[in-house]
């Protein structure tokens, strides 16, 4: 598998199509393909519509050099999921110990991704968790302690990321 990574990657310059829809929204389709010689190629496509309803919508296809399919990931979560690999792997690069707490601030898509890359890499005896709102907080302890996780939310950042 690692040999689809291999090699620079033919990549053209993105497209975009601009279409006036006839209820007065924009809309913008966006594409991005990339190809390895013998490896995987990739197409993301983000679509944007503006207006009552509108939003950013984007997906990456990923094809196998013989054409098969191999995934077709939202690309929220995709950027979610990337986010997290990268800070597990400075955690990795730069704590002096191996981590065994988590102060998560937020309790938003990224806080879902970070706190679960974390204790799918670490062995995190204790989740602590600050947001704003209490009841988001709450399903995201919810989410995390569902993996066995031991999760606490806290009133403070302070609480969260005691010094002492």
């Amino acid at each position: 598998m690692i040999g689809a990574f291999v090699g620079p990657p033919i990549a053209p310059q993105r497209t975009a199509v601009h279409v006036a829809e006839a209820d007065g929204r924009q809309r913008t389709v966006l594409t991005m393909t990339a190809v390895r010689i013998g490896g995987i190629a990739t197409s993301k496509v983000v679509t944007v519509v503006s207006g009552a309803g509108g939003g950013v919508h984007s997906h990456l296809l990923a094809v196998a050099a013989d054409g098969a399919i191999l995934a077709i990931i939202d690309g929220h979560e995709l950027t979610a999921r990337r986010t997290a690999a990268a800070s597990v792997l400075a955690a990795r690069a730069l704590a002096k110990r191996t981590p065994r707490v988590l102060a998560v601030l937020g309790a938003g898509r990224q806080a879902r991704a970070q706190a679960k890359a974390f204790c799918a890499c670490f062995t995190i005896e204790l989740v602590r968790i600050r947001a704003r709102r209490t009841d988001v907080a709450r399903d995201l302890a919810s989410f995390i302690a569902s993996d066995g996780a031991h999760v606490t939310v806290v009133a403070t950042p302070g609480h969260a990321v005691p010094i002492w």
